[in-house]
């Protein structure tokens, strides 16, 4: 992930491979980074199927 990605977007292209279930998209919460993305997000697929592709 980029610091300039967005959620509607990752969501977006997550939801390609299976439904989307829950997605945590995480922000710095204090100090100079305050607002920005943290880089990452956690992601839950509906079926074990899809979720399997993901794990490497």
């Amino acid at each position: 992930m980029t610091p300039f990605s967005d959620r509607y977007h990752l969501v977006k292209l997550l939801e390609k491979f299976g439904h989307v279930k829950q997605f945590d998209f995480l922000f710095h919460k204090s100090g100079p980074l305050e607002g920005q993305p943290r880089g990452y997000c956690f992601v839950n697929f509906n079926t074990r199927e899809v979720h399997a592709r993901f794990i490497v």
